[in-house]
């Protein structure tokens, strides 16, 4: 009993490490997705698609959903406005609706998320969430693309659309 406490304990301990690194400052618009926006629709779409950070002094880096950098140009990934995760690093208002399609409405300022992302499908947000993200785990893209794809994920299961046998209020 004793020694799967201890595995326990250390299985847990990263967990704990990175939501204290990460911060626990997560917001998610969940409005906008749809009925057919499931969670396994989207779990299994996010293995392909490009996570493609956006830097305040304009340059772009494409990454694949384990956070490895893409040989394609993220220039021509955004160009080719394809299914994808926008991440906007920053600091800005909150969620923006239209992370895919243009830039975020707001201009960044010194209060807020350090990050705003979206799923996009096409040029419409699926999910989008903000995020107070430390440097160090911005520096760290596998961590960073994997919390990036835990939140979205989650915002999608959250999002009353999925409920069953939804009553109209």
């Amino acid at each position: 009993m004793h020694v799967k406490v201890k595995m326990i304990c250390k299985s847990l301990a990263p967990l704990a490490l990175m939501t204290v690194i990460a911060g626990c400052g997560v917001r998610t618009e969940i409005r906008t997705v749809q009925d057919g926006d499931t969670y396994s629709r989207w779990y299994r779409e996010m293995d392909r698609i490009p996570f493609v950070f956006h830097y305040p002094d304009g340059h772009l880096e494409a990454f694949n959903d384990h956070g490895e950098p893409l040989s394609q140009f993220a220039a021509t990934l955004e160009a080719e406005r394809g299914d994808r995760v926008e991440i906007y690093v920053g600091h800005f208002d909150g969620p923006a609706k239209s992370l895919c399609y243009s830039t975020p409405d707001t201009l960044p300022t010194n209060k807020g998320p350090t990050v705003v992302s979206a799923l996009c499908d096409h040029e419409r947000s699926v999910v989008s969430f903000s995020d107070h993200a430390q440097d160090q785990v911005l520096a760290a893209k596998s961590l960073y693309v994997a919390r990036a794809r835990s939140v979205l994920l989650s915002g999608i299961s959250e999002s009353p659309v999925q409920e069953e046998n939804q009553i109209p209020y």
